[in-house]
């Protein structure tokens, strides 16, 4: 009996002690199975936090609120974008083809001789827009011995290489030389480019309109699929980048509109004196001692749907020769609902503050400026090219741009 209790107490103990291993075992197989499982979670947890701070920042960048540090500020502010879902953000699209849509302007047919403009020109390149698409058509009334600006015009601002998905065209429009043999000068500068418009007439301040008439006629004929047209002295520099993201961006939605610094209603008196320069015969705004609203036409940017109807306008209104108040006054008097904006805040004449405003480290406020010496308008490129935007950037034929910067710094 006492050997049959010792052998079940010790079978007791070893059961006991296989229980005591088996509990162990379990809980350590529990205790690293459960360790793998919360590192498993966290690792993951850790990668989708990671994903959606991605996400996040693609957004962020998207939307463009990520900018340059010298964003341009000017008086307008670019359309307002619909409001996004921060759970599923969906990409931002850039609005630039909603603002150069199709217009489908039909150009004014002429019947008859116009009163004033002599029948064809000394120089028509009628191809310069062809059949292309055109988002804006620039033209300078530049004088006829100005080579040096048009040839800088063409390679800054005004070039047509300057976007790679921005299709810009750009014509001077000239007189003739009062002297006969500098007409070869003009004739070889147009067998290099190919954009010269010139009038047969002379080249003068009294002819000044007669240039106006000549580039209505002329859009409206070789260039009326542009959707803008961006007139401007050729002593003038624009930022087109800023032209294009800040104002243009404000009107690609309404017709019949022009952008510049307008003269108000009744503000400018009209020169009735016979030796002013500036002389308007008593036919035109008769019993009138100021003009209508018209735009100082140093820099312009209109819609294309007011070229036919300025273009038709000027065969039935008098003429004189103040150039501004006859296009964007007098004739623009006879077109029904054109929107005038006044960007005066954005344009200056003051050459000297606005290269210091360019260069220095603050943000451009003026979208034009006067650039009438020479080198100026080398200065206002460069300096532009170094402020780029975001989207400038994006747009920005780069190289291009890039070899036309160098170029303008190896002058």
């Amino acid at each position: 009996m006492g050997w049959q209790k010792r052998n079940i107490l010790k079978v007791c103990e070893n059961v006991f002690a296989t229980f005591v291993v088996l509990a162990c075992l379990f809980t350590l197989m529990t205790s690293l199975s459960s360790s793998k499982l919360y590192k498993k979670v966290r690792s993951s947890s850790g990668r989708k936090h990671g994903v959606l701070k991605e996400a996040k920042e693609s957004f962020r960048m998207a939307m463009g609120t990520n900018l340059d540090d010298h964003d341009v500020k000017i008086g307008y502010t670019t359309p307002k974008r619909p409001e996004q879902k921060v759970d599923r953000p969906d990409p931002y699209v850039d609005p630039f083809h909603q603002w150069f849509r199709e217009r489908n302007v039909v150009k004014y047919s002429a019947k008859g001789k116009h009163p004033v403009l002599p029948e064809t020109e000394v120089i028509n390149n009628k191809g310069v827009c062809k059949s292309d698409p055109v988002d804006i058509l620039i033209y300078f009334q530049s004088r006829w011995d100005h080579f040096k600006r048009r040839s800088v015009l063409r390679e800054t601002w005004a070039s047509s290489k300057t976007f790679k998905d921005i299709q810009i065209k750009t014509i001077f429009v000239l007189g003739k030389s009062p002297v006969k043999e500098d007409q070869v000068k003009i004739n070889n500068e147009n067998l290099l480019y190919h954009d010269i418009i010139q009038g047969d007439f002379v080249d003068s301040i009294a002819n000044l309109t007669m240039k106006s008439i000549l580039a209505m006629k002329w859009i409206n004929e070789n260039c009326i699929q542009a959707k803008f047209i961006l007139k401007a002295d050729d002593d003038m520099f624009v930022n087109i980048f800023a032209l294009i993201e800040y104002l243009i961006s404000q009107i690609y939605e309404k017709n019949k509109v022009v952008m510049c610094h307008a003269k108000e209603n009744d503000t400018s008196p009209i020169e009735r004196n016979k030796n002013s320069k500036w002389y308007v015969p008593p036919n035109v705004f008769p019993g009138r001692k100021r003009f209508p609203r018209f735009c100082s036409g140093y820099t312009s940017i209109f819609t294309a749907d007011l070229v036919p109807e300025l273009y038709k306008a000027s065969f039935s209104n008098p003429y004189f020769s103040v150039d501004d108040a006859y296009l964007f006054g007098l004739l623009m008097e006879k077109i029904k609902d054109v929107m005038f904006f006044d960007i005066q805040d954005n344009m200056t004449l003051n050459q000297k503050s606005a290269l210091e405003e360019y260069t220095g480290g603050g943000a451009i406020e003026h979208v034009a400026s006067n650039a009438w010496e020479d080198g100026a308008l080398e200065k206002f490129w460069q300096a532009t090219l170094s402020k780029l935007t975001k989207w400038s950037k994006t747009h920005a034929n780069v190289a291009i741009v890039q070899q036309n910067r160098n170029d303008v710094m190896g002058r």
